[in-house]
């Protein structure tokens, strides 16, 4: 008769193990497996050269044995065939593996995948109780034709968008209620947003705590002897600057959803996008549209979702579904943090003076030997943001440096060790209050550009030099350092016009009626401290799944990002702060924060951006895809790729931890960065960039974001917002 088994879902197949495998042949053919284990024992001399184990080996023999007697007996093979497709074997592994029962074949295994697509969109739409959000994003994919032929089709980008559900946790029972979410909206308190309360809304303490704690934690993780201090300092993060904390063990499930083949940037397009990612997850008209139902997206995406909504606002009477009333789209973290990167590398680069201010981004980066971006507002994410962490870092160690007056932090502190005279926490604590003040704040920035002698001592005000002059290293083509002694004002005339170094360094004199008193370079540095550290705080709570930590800088990059050209991310941010602090319930916004970070491992420490998560599918999805031409609501991406795609991932990784391989990263080892660190660490030293040198100025003006930031806010940026939302 038909066979009583289940049909095979993720949960058997995740379920599997070759350790349950073994028990249970050792259980019920013990003959076979003692007869299959003698004749493959080894020598013991002879085990050390041997790659495989040998239970492993017999349960893979047995398995096969039961598969070639019996089709039904197929869990292992039919794992082994889904995990060819996802591994992406070429199609003659199937055929030749089925027929030596290793696996099932190529068909039974792409059928087992569309069934398990089905019973899961099925259980998607059937599952109310448990409540989802989606988040969304585009794919595409280049199709170039192999061959030439009258009528083909023309290489051409197949666009199309992709989205994965995930399970929503610690939310409150009314957290969802979009009666109160309708209500609150229709006050239109967002109108009564000023510049003034957005200010006073900056938690400026926590600000100042976090810089704080990011100059501890520079020196304990430089120096070797402060090593001891780095868990109280990780405690210090956990507890003094802790804001809405999602659970560190959280363990996010996804459920990635089927492709559509729709154009997310138009209007229509977005419309019939959401349409069907909705559809899957049970969501129609008159068919669980009652409550709030999260969706999100990077820019474009969150921007066209709200272009949808204002489109269908006309249709609120005809019920939610209608006018989208129920979606509450929001803005994703990693798209966003990605754009400040961005705002990051352009404004403090110094493009055509990289050769010779060594308070450039762009000097630092020809240090390490980092590339200069081919568009400085979209750099590569990865370089850049190694290249924001050495540069941070490496002017956080030398500030230490400058304070205990030293050119050697590491020596200086094994020194003190050897004399029983280490600093205790408290005492780093408080210098590491005062550099955060001296060094990484707006009103330092504004004193280094003043006459020192007017300021008298102020803990927001740099060192001043003792030295008449000094010496700046300036970059010659190849990047390699050369001495250039300067005055005052650093300038080339020393230099023959003819001479290439004078062509290359490309930084004029500053052309000043008064003479300059201030530093140019010392508040370049402060502005590139100050505004790296903001980067580098979203990077570190985004880890530990402090997402409060992560909205306070958001709030910042309101204003750097209307300061600094990006309008659109400044109206998506305005936005998402008019929404969460005027329009959501106080139930809706504490679900919203505690699940805009997902945890895919389980692990404290392990978090990620539900974009970036949403990019690794892509990308997979993309590599799996070997065909190419077709449109992405083809049944072989809707049905066989999309919804397993997490599941692949999963699945490879366990056959490789099976047979005790190490894991396979997705991406190439890093070396460690200590050269990167003293090489800018060494030019540090020579510039003397944190100390005040009285007429200092290279040509090259770091813009600070912030104060533009609220003088453009001020002049009608803001106004506009609000007219138009």
């Amino acid at each position: 008769g038909p066979s009583q088994d289940p049909l095979v879902t993720w949960d058997i197949i995740s379920d599997f193990s070759f350790e349950k495998l073994t028990t249970l042949f050792q259980k019920n053919a013990p003959a076979t497996w003692f007869l299959l284990m003698k004749f493959m024992n080894p020598k013991l001399e002879d085990c050390l050269l041997h790659t495989y184990t040998t239970s492993q080996v017999c349960t893979s023999v047995i398995s096969e044995l039961l598969f070639a007697r019996n089709k039904n007996v197929n869990l292992l093979p039919l794992c082994r065939g889904i995990s060819h497709i996802s591994m992406k074997a070429h199609h003659s592994i199937h055929r030749i593996d089925s027929r030596l029962a290793h696996s099932v074949s190529y068909g039974s295994a792409r059928n087992a995948l569309v069934e398990m697509a089905e019973a899961k969109q099925t259980w998607l739409q059937e599952s109310q109780d448990i409540k989802k959000g989606v988040v969304m994003d585009n794919i595409q994919r280049h199709f170039k034709p192999q061959d030439h032929h009258i009528g083909q089709v023309e290489s051409r980008m197949v666009t199309g968008c992709s989205a994965t559900a995930y399970e929503l946790e610690d939310c409150a029972q009314d957290a969802f209620n979009l009666t109160e979410w309708s209500a609150r909206r229709s006050e239109n308190r967002r109108s009564e947003l000023t510049l003034d309360e957005l200010l006073n809304d900056l938690d400026q303490s926590h600000l100042e705590l976090i810089a704080e704690l990011h100059f501890l934690q520079g020196i304990v993780d430089y120096v070797p002897t402060l090593s001891s201090y780095r868990p109280m300092v990780e405690e210090l993060f956990d507890t003094e600057v802790k804001k809405q904390q999602i659970n560190p063990n959280r363990h996010t499930v996804v459920h990635p959803l089927g492709t559509n083949a729709e154009n997310e940037v138009s209007t229509a397009g977005m419309k019939a996008a959401l349409v069907d990612f909705f559809t899957q997850i049970g969501i129609g008209e008159g068919k669980n549209d009652d409550t709030i139902q999260f969706i999100s997206g990077d820019g474009k995406s969150y921007e066209a979702m709200g272009n949808v909504k204002k489109h269908l606002s006309e249709l609120t009477h005809e019920g939610p579904y209608k006018s989208f009333e129920f979606a509450c789209e929001f803005l994703e973290i990693w798209h966003t943090k990605w754009t400040d990167l961005g705002r990051l590398c352009h404004g403090k680069w110094g493009m055509g003076f990289e050769t010779c201010d060594p308070s450039t981004l762009g000097y630092l980066a020809k240090t390490i030997s980092n590339p200069t971006p081919s568009d400085l507002k979209k750099p590569d994410f990865y370089a850049n943001q190694q290249l924001i962490e050495v540069a941070v870092k490496s002017h956080i160690v030398r500030c230490w440096e400058v304070y205990y007056e030293t050119d050697d932090i590491v020596q200086y502190f094994n020194h003190r060790k050897l004399h029983n005279d280490l600093p205790t926490m408290d005492d780093l604590r408080e210098i590491a209050r005062l550099l955060q003040r001296r060094y990484a704040s707006s009103q330092a920035h504004n004193n280094a550009l003043l006459n020192q002698d007017g300021i008298g001592f102020s803990e927001y005000s740099l060192p001043k030099t003792m030295q008449a002059t000094t010496t700046t290293p300036k970059m010659d083509g190849l990047g390699t350092r050369q001495e250039v002694k300067t005055g005052s004002i650093m300038d080339e005339h020393d230099l023959s016009p003819s001479d290439p170094a004078a062509q290359q360094t490309k930084c004029p004199t500053p052309k000043e009626t008064t003479p300059f008193k201030g530093d140019w370079l010392a508040s370049n540095t402060i502005l590139l401290l100050r505004d790296g550290i903001w980067w580098l705080e979203v990077c570190r709570a985004v880890q530990k799944g402090a997402i409060g930590c992560v909205w306070e800088v958001f709030k910042v990059w309101i204003i750097t990002f209307a300061g600094s050209g990006h309008p659109h991310y400044t109206s998506y941010l305005l936005d998402m702060y008019c929404k969460i602090k005027y329009e959501l319930p106080e139930a809706t916004r504490d679900a919203l924060f505690n699940n805009w970070l997902v945890n895919l491992q389980g692990k404290p420490g392990h978090f990620l951006e539900l974009d970036l998560m949403q990019e690794h599918f892509n990308k997979w999805l993309e590599e799996l895809s070997q065909y190419g031409g077709k449109e992405f609501d083809d049944t072989w991406y809707r049905n066989v790729l999309a919804p397993h795609v997490y599941h692949f991932l999963e699945l490879k990784g366990a056959f490789e931890n099976t047979v005790e391989l190490a894991p396979h990263t997705k991406r190439h080892s890093a070396p460690h960065l200590d050269n990167e660190y003293r090489a800018v660490l060494q030019l540090l030293r020579e510039s003397d960039l944190h100390r005040h040198h009285e007429g200092r100025d290279l040509g090259f003006h770091a813009p600070d974001d912030f104060s533009k930031g609220m003088k453009v806010l001020q002049e009608g940026k803001l106004e506009k917002f609000i007219a138009s939302s």
